[in-house]
């Protein structure tokens, strides 16, 4: 899956990797060193020579030597013992997740760290072990973004900073600024060096991106800290986050920079729009159709009515694009 494949990535010191998921749908993922997202010159360039069909075709047999990866996944299951702190004796949970190669992953870890599998607290992990949302009866459903900050939460109280995607929350630096740390923030297709620094970080952080390793790191934090999960999601500021994608039919680089024009945005990995009440990202899907709606308030229902308002802005300077 996903998320053990940048791990064994990362372990090889691979520059490059591809991933193949023969599922209902055949995806193509392709990555840079440990599953980061590749530099957009890299990635221009892969593009090109797909729409060209300029690129050396060669029978399986000489694809390269085959290497077995068996004890690079071992590494991963040692891995996970090791965010444990080895032993989480005491705490209760069950795990959901529609990818059987996990279950079994996450059922012989907890089992070897004593953790018993019942109780009211339900952690959901993806398919292809990349995100962790969390459910419990007491605190209703909290998504991927929620158990994100918990983990960077974790890093800053043990006086570390953290490397996380540019399109997740902005609240996380109101948790860093509390204990005195550094959010660093890394693109999802950089042109350049941008944002070296946190890539440098991320590379040495990937239970912030691995479903697995969060949901022991969010055990372990619990049990270190004598907390419930509620207690947990008390620390974190008040936050709720909106995502949707707006089809438009002209130019989404031109209705972006509309818009940050009318509304005084920063334009890098999109277009992050800041206001009183909350927060914006537009970001163009590769497709080409549609902008890409993340925004970001105090409550649920703002963070929504900012998703309206910014979407009737799209739709009118869509409009006005296709009339010139």
């Amino acid at each position: 899956f996903s998320s053990q494949f940048n791990f064994c990535s990362s372990k090889s010191m691979s520059d490059f990797g591809i991933f193949i998921d023969a599922g209902v749908v055949t995806t193509i993922k392709t990555t840079s060193r440990g599953g980061m997202p590749l530099l957009r010159q890299f990635e221009r360039k892969l593009e090109s020579a797909v729409n060209r069909n300029d690129y050396k075709k060669e029978h399986p047999d000489k694809f390269g030597e085959l290497s077995n990866l068996s004890p690079l996944r071992r590494m991963y299951f040692i891995e996970l013992i090791k965010h444990s702190g080895f032993t989480l004796e005491g705490i209760r949970v069950r795990i959901k997740t529609g990818n059987n190669k996990i279950r079994r992953i996450m059922d012989d870890c907890l089992s070897r760290m004593g953790c018993e599998q019942s109780g009211e607290l339900y952690l959901h992990i993806s398919d292809n072990g990349e995100n962790l949302s969390v459910y419990s009866e007491s605190t209703g459903y909290a998504d991927s973004d929620k158990i994100l900050s918990l983990g960077c939460l974790a890093l800053f109280q043990k006086g570390m900073d953290a490397a996380v995607p540019y399109d997740a929350p902005r609240s996380i630096e109101k948790i860093a600024q509390r204990y005195g740390q550094n959010v660093l923030r890394y693109y999802k297709c950089p042109c350049g060096d941008i944002d070296a620094k946190a890539r440098k970080l991320a590379l040495v952080q990937p239970f912030l991106r691995d479903g697995l390793m969060l949901s022991v790191l969010l055990l372990s934090f619990l049990k270190e800290n004598k907390l419930t999960f509620a207690d947990a999601l008390s620390l974190l500021p008040e936050f709720s986050t909106s995502t949707h994608t707006v089809q438009i039919q002209s130019s989404a680089a031109d209705i972006m920079r509309k818009l940050n024009a009318a509304e005084g945005g920063q334009i890098r990995d999109g277009l992050n729009i800041s206001c009183k009440r909350g927060n914006v990202l537009l970001r163009p899907e590769k497709t080409g159709t549609g902008i890409i709606l993340i925004c970001e308030s105090a409550k649920a229902e703002t963070a929504r009515e900012l998703g309206i308002f910014f979407e009737k802005k799209i739709r009118e300077q869509d409009h006005s694009g296709m009339s010139n």
